[in-house]
């Protein structure tokens, strides 16, 4: 399943999926399940904090980079609402952003063809007994 990424939605951050570029994700569980963290370029740490902990739960997980917020103006957040793209405009574009790299994970797993998805924030601490 895939959804039709206008010019407009890939300017705003939107991605198109690539199939199976995630196997290494997926083979977490007894399930086939892809795994997602989403971390912006610029909190390194958060990352390398998230895949200690990934490490020693034995989860792997692919990167989504997550879409940049501060690009966003009231004129870009007014055509998101005009376009349908949300449903309020009273959201900040720091709000706005964290939904849309959340759709692009969510994306990623119903393309993937698997049941099931995880997606997490860098700030997520994995325990061992996951």
């Amino acid at each position: 399943m895939s959804i039709k990424i206008t010019p407009f939605m890939k300017k705003i951050g939107f991605k198109k999926t690539k199939k199976n570029v995630f196997k290494k994700c997926k083979d977490n569980f007894d399930i086939k399940m892809p795994s997602f963290v989403i971390n912006c370029n610029i909190h390194k740490k958060r990352l390398e904090k998230f895949n200690k902990y990934c490490d020693k739960a034995n989860l792997n997980f692919c990167r989504e980079i997550c879409v940049n917020g501060k690009k966003y103006n009231n004129n870009t957040i007014l055509k998101m609402y005009n376009e349908k793209i949300i449903k309020k405009t009273d959201l900040t574009p720091i709000e706005v952003a964290i939904v849309i790299s959340h759709i692009n994970c969510w994306l990623k797993i119903l393309d993937s063809g698997c049941d099931y998805g995880m997606v997490c924030e860098d700030d997520a601490e994995v325990r061992v007994d996951f």
